[in-house]
């Protein structure tokens, strides 16, 4: 019993405890596919959506009209793709060519559940950026389940030029959600 409360203060005394909260992602990137062809029985992205899918990876320099780029993601994860639509995976191949990563789409659309679940409790992912590029209907139910709050209620059908930022605390706790410009294509928003 001695030795057990020895180890447990040592532990204390070097910062940590034994209820700790595993370490988090630096930042998890939240950005919905972009455009859709006006024809609902298209699968893939419109040209437009094809010009923003090549556009993304301006997301992450520095340049003057961006002088606070995003942070560079370290793993590039989509929604799998299905019989109605494969835009995710098509929106973040080029931004993952173009940073030597894989885009990793096991999950289906309803299964953002078990994707938060991952990436907040696998270690590989601590203190790094992940971007997930989602349908916007689950996209605010994605952000609530990584513990953002001031989450909004929806994503609008026509909105495809924002970016939902999730950051955490030293102690693992989701800051409020940073919902930032995309500032890609003519006619995006602004702050």
């Amino acid at each position: 019993m001695r030795a057990m409360l020895a180890v447990l203060l040592a532990g204390l005394a070097a910062g940590c405890s034994p209820a700790a909260d595993p370490a988090r992602p630096k930042a998890i990137l939240l950005i919905r596919h972009a455009e859709k062809s006006t024809d609902a029985t298209e699968t893939g992205l419109s040209p437009a959506g094809r010009k923003r899918a090549d556009a993304l990876p301006a997301l992450f320099a520095i340049t003057a009209d961006r002088p606070d780029p995003f942070p560079t993601p370290d793993f590039v994860f989509a929604t799998k793709a299905s019989a109605k639509s494969n835009r995710p995976v098509e929106t973040v191949t080029p931004l993952a060519k173009a940073l030597q990563l894989n885009v990793t789409a096991e999950y289906p659309n309803a299964d953002y559940p078990k994707l938060a679940k991952e990436l907040l409790s696998d270690p590989r992912y601590a203190g790094k950026t992940v971007l997930v590029c989602w349908h916007q209907g689950n996209l605010p139910e994605l952000a609530t389940a990584f513990g953002a709050s001031g989450v909004p209620g929806n994503w609008r059908d026509e909105v495809f030029d924002r970016a939902w930022v999730v950051t955490f605390d030293a102690r693992g706790k989701a800051r409020p959600l940073a919902d930032r410009p995309q500032a890609l294509m003519p006619g995006d928003g602004k702050e």
